[in-house]
């Protein structure tokens, strides 16, 4: 007897919402074919769906906010301690939240103005360097 992989198994290195994501997307492919196996679906099927899906893809309802050099200050003078730290290390170094607070004594290197980041996004390896 052969183990058939499941239709929707964990996928390595993918975050949660990109993994649920894909299962969405899945799920709505099965339901378009009236909960057909994609391994029963032929290529003539295939099309209707992906154009239902791309009439169903939501435009993003609002714009990411950039903030000025000035704003960046603002927001700095109002921070103290650990806080302030990891606002300067998620700026400066274009850190993620989860890779700011990861972030452990062995990652840094003073010498060269450079942190390691370990499990950075898709799993990589990523060597950040200071700018100035």
């Amino acid at each position: 007897m052969q183990n058939k992989p499941k239709l929707m198994e964990r996928v390595k290195n993918y975050s949660i919402r990109t993994e649920e994501a894909y299962t969405d997307w899945i799920k709505r492919f099965v339901l378009f074919h009236n909960k057909k196996h994609p391994s029963q679906i032929g290529k003539q099927e295939i099309q209707p769906a992906l154009i239902e899906n791309v009439v169903r893809a939501k435009k993003p309802t609002r714009l990411p906010v950039v903030f000025s050099k000035n704003e960046i200050r603002k927001i700095m003078f109002h921070l103290k301690g650990d806080k302030l730290l990891q606002a300067q290390l998620m700026y400066g170094f274009g850190l993620r939240l989860i890779e700011t607070v990861s972030l452990r004594v062995q990652h840094l290197d003073f010498e060269n103005s450079s942190i390691l980041i370990r499990n950075a996004k898709g799993g990589k390896r990523q060597n950040c360097h200071d700018a100035g």
